[in-house]
Protein backbone atom coordinates (compact mmCIF):
# COMPACT_ATOMS: atom_id res chain seq x y z
CA UNK A 1 0.00 0.00 0.00
CA UNK A 2 0.94 3.59 -0.26
CA UNK A 3 0.58 4.72 3.34
CA UNK A 4 0.02 8.28 2.29
CA UNK A 5 -2.57 7.77 -0.42
CA UNK A 6 -3.98 4.93 1.13
CA UNK A 7 -4.62 5.77 4.82
CA UNK A 8 -3.07 9.13 5.67
CA UNK A 9 -4.91 11.35 3.11
CA UNK A 10 -8.38 9.08 3.12
CA UNK A 11 -8.46 8.73 6.90
CA UNK A 12 -8.55 12.54 8.14
CA UNK A 13 -10.67 13.41 5.12
CA UNK A 14 -12.99 11.26 5.88
CA UNK A 15 -13.39 12.31 9.65
CA UNK A 16 -13.65 15.77 8.66
CA UNK A 17 -16.00 15.79 6.17
CA UNK A 18 -18.55 14.00 8.32
CA UNK A 19 -17.92 16.41 11.30
CA UNK A 20 -18.52 18.95 8.80
CA UNK A 21 -20.87 17.22 6.89
CA UNK A 22 -19.47 17.26 3.65
CA UNK A 23 -21.36 14.56 1.35
CA UNK A 24 -18.75 11.70 1.19
CA UNK A 25 -18.56 11.65 -2.60
CA UNK A 26 -17.26 15.30 -2.55
CA UNK A 27 -14.58 14.09 -0.21
CA UNK A 28 -11.71 14.05 -2.85
CA UNK A 29 -12.49 17.01 -4.28
CA UNK A 30 -12.46 19.28 -1.46
CA UNK A 31 -9.36 17.28 -0.60
CA UNK A 32 -7.76 18.36 -4.09
CA UNK A 33 -8.60 21.93 -3.19
CA UNK A 34 -6.97 21.65 0.14
CA UNK A 35 -3.84 20.40 -1.19
CA UNK A 36 -3.65 23.22 -3.44
CA UNK A 37 -3.89 25.68 -0.67
CA UNK A 38 -1.47 23.75 1.96
CA UNK A 39 1.09 24.21 -1.05
CA UNK A 40 0.81 27.69 -1.54
CA UNK A 41 1.25 28.42 1.62
CA UNK A 42 4.45 27.75 1.66
CA UNK A 43 5.37 30.77 -0.21
CA UNK A 44 5.84 32.71 3.25
CA UNK A 45 9.30 31.24 3.54
CA UNK A 46 10.07 28.85 0.16
CA UNK A 47 10.66 29.65 -3.11
CA UNK A 48 7.76 28.21 -4.70
CA UNK A 49 6.99 29.15 -8.18
CA UNK A 50 4.14 31.44 -9.36
CA UNK A 51 1.87 28.67 -10.68
CA UNK A 52 1.52 27.13 -7.50
CA UNK A 53 0.53 30.19 -5.77
CA UNK A 54 -2.08 30.74 -8.48
CA UNK A 55 -3.56 27.05 -8.30
CA UNK A 56 -3.68 27.87 -4.28
CA UNK A 57 -5.48 30.96 -5.03
CA UNK A 58 -8.03 29.65 -7.44
CA UNK A 59 -8.23 26.49 -5.02
CA UNK A 60 -9.11 28.76 -2.40
CA UNK A 61 -11.93 30.79 -4.38
CA UNK A 62 -13.56 27.20 -5.38
CA UNK A 63 -13.08 26.01 -1.84
CA UNK A 64 -14.99 29.36 -0.20
CA UNK A 65 -17.62 28.94 -3.15
CA UNK A 66 -17.94 25.30 -2.30
CA UNK A 67 -18.48 26.23 1.42
CA UNK A 68 -20.79 29.26 0.46
CA UNK A 69 -23.36 26.86 -0.78
CA UNK A 70 -23.26 24.46 1.61
CA UNK A 71 -23.83 26.94 4.21
CA UNK A 72 -26.92 28.03 2.46
CA UNK A 73 -28.43 24.62 2.23
CA UNK A 74 -27.80 23.88 6.26
CA UNK A 75 -29.91 26.99 6.70
CA UNK A 76 -32.44 25.63 5.59
CA UNK A 77 -31.87 22.43 6.36
CA UNK A 78 -29.97 21.92 9.74
CA UNK A 79 -28.34 18.30 10.28
CA UNK A 80 -26.63 16.97 13.51
CA UNK A 81 -22.88 17.77 12.34
CA UNK A 82 -20.52 20.67 13.12
CA UNK A 83 -21.32 23.27 10.05
CA UNK A 84 -24.95 23.39 11.28
CA UNK A 85 -23.88 23.89 15.26
CA UNK A 86 -21.61 26.79 13.69
CA UNK A 87 -24.34 28.47 12.23
CA UNK A 88 -26.67 28.18 14.93
CA UNK A 89 -24.07 29.25 17.45
CA UNK A 90 -24.24 32.44 18.86
CA UNK A 91 -23.02 34.13 22.40
CA UNK A 92 -24.82 37.11 23.49
CA UNK A 93 -27.10 37.41 21.04
CA UNK A 94 -24.18 37.27 17.90
CA UNK A 95 -23.45 35.12 15.69
CA UNK A 96 -20.74 33.86 13.38
CA UNK A 97 -20.93 36.19 9.82
CA UNK A 98 -20.66 34.25 6.56
CA UNK A 99 -16.90 35.64 5.79
CA UNK A 100 -16.38 34.01 9.61
CA UNK A 101 -18.00 30.86 8.95
CA UNK A 102 -16.56 30.68 5.63
CA UNK A 103 -12.82 31.19 6.87
CA UNK A 104 -13.61 28.81 9.56
CA UNK A 105 -14.57 26.09 7.35
CA UNK A 106 -11.81 26.67 5.18
CA UNK A 107 -9.36 26.35 8.26
CA UNK A 108 -10.86 23.62 9.94
CA UNK A 109 -10.52 21.70 6.34
CA UNK A 110 -7.26 22.44 5.16
CA UNK A 111 -5.60 22.58 8.93
CA UNK A 112 -7.83 19.35 10.06
CA UNK A 113 -7.05 16.92 7.43
CA UNK A 114 -3.22 18.43 6.33
CA UNK A 115 -1.83 18.64 9.48
CA UNK A 116 -2.96 14.75 10.24
CA UNK A 117 -1.83 13.40 6.79
CA UNK A 118 1.80 14.85 7.39
CA UNK A 119 2.02 13.65 11.10
CA UNK A 120 0.77 10.01 10.39
CA UNK A 121 3.48 10.30 7.30
CA UNK A 122 6.75 12.04 9.10
CA UNK A 123 5.62 9.71 12.33
CA UNK A 124 5.98 6.26 10.25
CA UNK A 125 9.21 7.13 8.90
CA UNK A 126 10.72 7.89 12.42
CA UNK A 127 9.64 4.81 13.39
CA UNK A 128 10.81 3.14 10.24
CA UNK A 129 14.32 5.06 11.14
CA UNK A 130 14.51 3.72 14.75
CA UNK A 131 13.84 -0.13 14.73
CA UNK A 132 13.87 -0.38 18.59
CA UNK A 133 11.42 2.37 19.07
CA UNK A 134 8.81 1.31 16.93
CA UNK A 135 9.73 -2.44 18.56
CA UNK A 136 8.67 -0.97 21.83
CA UNK A 137 5.54 0.25 20.41
CA UNK A 138 4.85 -3.05 18.34
CA UNK A 139 5.19 -4.44 22.36
CA UNK A 140 3.18 -2.40 24.01
CA UNK A 141 -0.03 -0.25 22.38
CA UNK A 142 -0.40 1.32 25.82
CA UNK A 143 2.39 4.20 24.71
CA UNK A 144 1.33 4.86 21.91
CA UNK A 145 -0.32 8.72 23.31
CA UNK A 146 3.58 9.29 23.95
CA UNK A 147 4.78 7.73 20.82
CA UNK A 148 2.42 10.75 19.25
CA UNK A 149 3.46 13.47 21.50
CA UNK A 150 7.35 12.46 21.00
CA UNK A 151 6.32 12.63 17.28
CA UNK A 152 5.04 15.31 16.91
CA UNK A 153 8.33 17.09 19.11
CA UNK A 154 10.56 15.15 16.41
CA UNK A 155 9.27 16.13 13.57
CA UNK A 156 5.95 17.82 13.49
CA UNK A 157 3.53 18.00 10.36
CA UNK A 158 4.11 22.10 10.94
CA UNK A 159 7.97 23.46 10.82
CA UNK A 160 7.22 27.40 10.71
CA UNK A 161 4.52 29.85 11.18
CA UNK A 162 4.46 33.57 10.37
CA UNK A 163 3.54 36.65 12.61
CA UNK A 164 3.50 39.99 12.07
CA UNK A 165 4.90 42.47 15.05
CA UNK A 166 2.08 44.76 15.73
CA UNK A 167 5.00 46.94 17.94
CA UNK A 168 8.46 47.42 18.40
CA UNK A 169 9.47 44.31 20.28
CA UNK A 170 13.13 42.88 21.17
CA UNK A 171 13.78 39.46 21.90
CA UNK A 172 16.69 38.06 23.15
CA UNK A 173 19.06 41.08 22.32
CA UNK A 174 17.61 41.18 18.70
CA UNK A 175 15.28 43.95 17.96
CA UNK A 176 11.72 43.28 15.81
CA UNK A 177 10.18 46.48 14.26
CA UNK A 178 6.50 46.88 14.27
CA UNK A 179 5.35 45.76 10.54
CA UNK A 180 8.12 43.05 10.48
CA UNK A 181 7.31 39.54 9.35
CA UNK A 182 8.71 37.40 11.48
CA UNK A 183 8.84 33.24 11.28
CA UNK A 184 8.71 31.04 14.28
CA UNK A 185 10.49 27.87 13.84
CA UNK A 186 8.71 25.27 15.28
CA UNK A 187 11.04 22.85 14.12
CA UNK A 188 14.33 24.29 15.72
CA UNK A 189 12.04 25.12 19.18
CA UNK A 190 11.17 21.11 19.39
CA UNK A 191 14.83 20.38 19.15
CA UNK A 192 16.09 23.09 21.51
CA UNK A 193 18.59 21.46 23.81
CA UNK A 194 18.24 23.97 26.45
CA UNK A 195 14.92 22.20 26.83
CA UNK A 196 15.32 18.72 25.96
CA UNK A 197 17.56 16.29 26.57
CA UNK A 198 19.14 14.60 23.78
CA UNK A 199 16.84 16.51 21.76
CA UNK A 200 17.97 14.67 17.75
CA UNK A 201 16.91 11.20 19.53
CA UNK A 202 13.50 10.02 19.24
CA UNK A 203 12.20 8.66 22.30
CA UNK A 204 8.15 7.88 22.71
CA UNK A 205 8.64 7.52 26.42
CA UNK A 206 9.89 11.11 27.08
CA UNK A 207 8.50 12.70 29.85
CA UNK A 208 6.40 15.63 29.15
CA UNK A 209 7.24 16.57 25.77
CA UNK A 210 5.89 20.30 26.04
CA UNK A 211 6.41 20.51 21.91
CA UNK A 212 5.21 23.14 19.97
CA UNK A 213 3.84 21.10 17.32
CA UNK A 214 0.82 23.28 16.87
CA UNK A 215 2.28 26.49 18.18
Amino acid sequence: MSVIEDLAYPLPVTVISELLGVPMDHGDLVKGWSRDVARSVDAIALPVGPEVIERGRRATEEMVSYFRTLIAERRGHPGPDLLSGLIEAEESGDRLSEPELLSTCVLLYVAGHETTVNLVGNGLLALLRHPDERRRLQDDAGLVHGAIEEQLRYDGPVQRTGRMATTDVEIAGVPIPAGSLVLGLFGAANRDPTHFAEPDRLDITREEPRHLAFG
